[in-house]
């Protein structure tokens, strides 16, 4: 806001991962950066930060690396992890400290004979392998091996393994070289499990100059290439590895083995290395985001009102049409994305600005939005998925949708592109735009796994029936109720009826089972997901859809929902669901009628042959056109 340039030293990990330190557990092992699916599992088991999903994460805290003048990595490793997640345009290698040509500083200590003595430095916290050390510790022989810790230990810590190490307690830096030099160890140990940046404190023991032993993660490697006297271990290695580890560093101390003459440290530019000048301005207008050969989109996503511009806001439909499309591999390709509202993307000059449903206030912002895109030659693209121009009177959320509908009218008309998800919402709303897409919406495969908990064969239990949903479809779940009801008074305790959302004020009988998600799924559509592909327990979904003019224009990604959790779908024979399923009597499309419904779900219960076939049907649409990667080619056009 002040204008002025301003650089990015990276730390840690933290506009990575919310754990800051890529731990799953806070003593580790490093998770290996999974993928959208294990980072969300992670997430939902240890919420940090108020993160509800990785992606919303990543791209909030991105534009810090965007906009930043230089990036500063203490390491390649570091470059390395920033350039997997496109973070690294503006990025180049400086280390906290610089380092000279020369030879590396070796002292060798003392021969251990019986008793090898070992050190860790600086505060012994989960993350820097505290739970390591204590089982190394328990493990332990003490008359062979004298752990010592250069620091404090951060509790908790075991009582016992506590005893069996020499605490030297908080220390001032600039005593640690003489605390060293009273310990004289034999070798300094770094146990920690997570990909450290830099380590101020391998600074210190290479100062010192003992042996070495460290894991070959994080920085360690790349800042102990080449030195005498080092172990670089296996990061995974367990406390019994640890003590071969520790006698191979005696025995070869004990043999006194002259080792080849130093040879010179590798030049290491430092801080000093980075130029000085008189403050810099930044250049006036817009923050250019293009780029020769991408396409800069500023991405103005839809918002839970109240919610602030926050990592955890984005409504469901942001994710589903905005921002994983554009985070996909595929269907993203070659697009670097700004996060923005529709006040801050002003600050943008970018190729493209997307923007959807209610994520523009209001009339006054959607003609000030649509003057910068003209004004810095952007693309304006509107994405809708729902007819919010004409909300129906008897929708739940009328009261709140119909006064936002001038706002929806007027960026249909302002918009450059308005992409829609289905042929009908595209006739609705082409009289009033100037160019209209189709782009049908899409799971992400990389959240949702279809196939990867198949069902398992029928048991003793209940068949399991679920209808979920936004809390919207009343006039809806009318439509199934009596069958519903039907199958109760038939079925009894061998069918177990589940309602996750959908309803928000019908009555619902008792019979019914109103399941809620966890608090950490309902704060974010990818947590949802995660919810659900955990819980997966069902056998049957439903997706009852009355024929109304409104309905007619959504999509039929209720039924890509259920076939990701690989059941045997029912739904209703209306416009949007004509094409997702087959028709007929072995097909998974019924008419709207109590006895329709009755038939068709009555069937399903009793006959696991058809409800397998009817799973199967609705696995061959998703996995022919209902993922992200399935359509990727579609919706990389459509941004363009």
């Amino acid at each position: 806001d002040l204008g002025v340039p301003f650089d990015v030293t990276v730390h840690d990990y933290f506009a990575i991962c919310p754990q800051v330190t890529l731990l799953p557990t806070p003593s580790g092992p490093s998770c290996g950066e999974p993928g959208p699916a294990g980072c969300d599992a992670c997430i939902a088991n240890r919420p940090s930060h108020g993160a509800t999903d990785i992606l919303s994460w990543r791209l909030f805290w991105a534009w810090q690396f965007r906009e930043a003048e230089r990036v500063f990595a203490p390491s390649e490793d570091t470059l390395n992890r920033l350039r997997r997640y496109g973070l690294a345009d503006r990025a180049r290698i400086v280390a906290h400290e610089g380092v000279a040509a020369g030879p590396w500083p070796i002292r060798m200590p003392p021969r251990p004979g019986r008793k090898l003595r070992i050190a860790a430095i600086g505060v012994l916290a989960a993350h820097k392998g505290a739970h390591l050390v204590a089982s190394v510790a328990m493990a332990a022989d003490p008359a062979t091996l004298e752990l010592h810790v250069i620091g404090a230990v951060e509790e908790p810590f075991p009582v016992a393994a506590q005893a069996r190490l020499r605490v030297t307690g908080a220390y001032r830096d600039e005593d640690l070289a003489d605390i060293l030099a009273k310990i004289r160890p034999h070798a300094i140990w770094f146990p920690a499990p997570w990909p450290e940046t830099y380590s101020y404190t391998l600074s210190a023991a290479i100062a010192a100059g003992p042996p070495i032993v460290a894991p070959a993660i994080g920085a360690f490697p790349e800042r102990l290439e080449g030195r005498p006297l080092t172990w670089i271990v296996p990061p995974s290695l367990n406390p019994e590895d640890y003590l071969i580890v520790f006698r191979s560093v005696a025995a070869a101390l004990n043999a006194r083995r002259p080792f080849a003459e130093s040879p010179s440290r590798p030049i290491v530019c430092g801080p000093e290395s980075i130029p000085g000048g008189k403050p810099r301005r930044r250049a006036s207008g817009p923050i250019d985001l293009r780029r020769a050969g991408r396409t800069a989109i500023a991405v103005i996503p839809e918002t839970f009102d109240g919610g602030g511009f926050t990592p955890n806001a984005f409504t469901p439909c942001a994710h589903i049409r905005l921002l994983r499309p554009l985070d996909h591999p595929d269907a993203g390709r070659d697009i670097d994305v700004t996060l923005a509202d529709a006040t801050t993307a002003l600050r943008y000059r970018a190729d493209t600005i997307a923007t959807q449903r209610h994520a523009v206030p209001s009339l006054a912002a959607a003609e000030t939005l649509a003057a910068h895109a003209k004004r810095t030659g952007a693309m304006l693209l509107y994405d809708l998925d729902d007819d919010l121009l004409t909300v129906p009177r008897d929708h739940p959320e009328a009261a709140e949708l119909g006064p936002k509908a001038a706002v929806v009218e007027r960026m249909v008309r302002l918009a450059d592109v308005v992409r829609v998800s289905t042929a009908r919402l595209a006739e609705r709303v082409r009289p009033l735009a100037r160019r209209v897409v189709v782009v049908g919406n899409a799971l992400d495969e990389r959240i949702w796994r279809p196939g990867a908990s198949p069902r398992p064969p029928p048991g003793p239990g209940p068949v399991r029936v679920l209808c979920m949903g936004t809390a919207t479809h009343d006039g809806d779940f009318v439509q199934i109720l009596p069958a519903l009801a039907e199958i109760h008074r038939v079925f009894g305790a061998a069918v177990q009826i589940d309602l996750i959302g959908f309803v928000a004020n019908l009555e619902v009988p008792g019979w019914i089972r109103r399941l809620a998600p966890s608090a950490h799924a309902a704060r974010s559509y990818p947590g949802f997901v995660q919810w659900a592909a955990a819980v997966n327990a069902w056998d049957i979904g439903l997706a009852p859809l009355a024929g109304t003019a409104f309905n007619a224009c959504k999509s039929a990604i209720k039924i890509l929902d259920y076939a990701a959790l690989s059941l045997a779908v029912l739904a209703s024979s209306t416009e949007a669901y004509r094409g997702a399923l087959p028709d007929g009597p072995n097909g998974g499309l019924v008419e709207n009628t109590a006895d329709a419904w009755y038939e068709a779900i009555g069937r399903a219960i009793r006959d696991p042959d058809h409800r397998q076939n009817l799973a199967h049907d609705a696995a061959r649409h998703l996995r022919e056109s209902g993922t992200l990667e399935a359509r990727a080619a579609i919706w990389r056009a459509s941004w363009t």
